[in-house]
């Protein structure tokens, strides 16, 4: 008895660990993909208030517009994936190739007369003839809407968006698009999170 008891204990630690082995093939199969860990993986339990009260030096304004951007790009993504996307607008502020506010990069668009075209926008929902109205009071809704504020304003803290891993991470696509600048010598494919792919600049000089 004595014995079956040592051989069943080791049958279930080697096939315990066969199983790992088994989910880590399965969720990296492409080796292609660095895996990028974040230490922000769980967003802090706050309000909206609390956010604009805790941080008086943070610009309400382009808070924000970044906390929008998030939402509207990642609100069903993890928070890992709401805090690169706050990333990559930051990125692009500090290029003289974009606009040099965050809230000039999230509205960056061709317009006439002033106006953005349906569609001709940098981030498809700011141009998209849709209503830009965040329900609150849909509790899913509102869950995402405090992630993406959260996210927004550890990015400006700069918490995250000054670790030079991310320099040059200016462009990031949905995996069911296939966008003709992805394929650019431009861009150098960096990681997947969720749904998007994130991309940097081949050449990392600011310009």
């Amino acid at each position: 008895m004595k014995f079956f008891e040592i051989k069943l204990s080791h049958i279930l630690f080697y096939g315990g660990i066969m199983v790992i082995f088994a989910i880590m093939i399965i969720f990296n199969h492409n080796y292609n993909r660095p895996i990028i860990k974040i230490t922000f993986i769980n967003p802090p339990r706050v309000t909206i208030n609390k956010i604009y009260t805790t941080h008086p030096y943070i610009n309400p304004q382009q808070l924000n517009c970044l906390a929008k951007n998030i939402y509207f790009e990642a609100a069903n993504q993890s928070f890992e994936g709401k805090l690169l996307v706050g990333i990559a607008v930051m990125e692009r502020v500090k290029l003289s190739t974009y606009p040099d506010s965050i809230c000039g990069v999230v509205h960056d668009a061709i317009t006439s007369n002033g106006l953005p075209i349906k569609n001709l926008c940098q981030f498809s929902w700011f141009c998209d003839g849709k209503s830009d109205k965040i329900h609150l009071k849909n509790p899913i809704v509102k869950k995402a809407w405090e992630e993406s504020l959260a996210a927004a304003k550890l990015v400006l803290l700069k918490k995250l968006a000054a670790n030079p891993v991310y320099d040059g991470m200016v462009q990031y696509h949905a995996i069911y698009v296939h966008p003709a600048w992805a394929r650019s010598h431009q861009f150098k494919e960096f990681v997947q999170v969720g749904d998007h792919i994130f991309y940097t600049l081949r050449d990392r000089k600011r310009t």
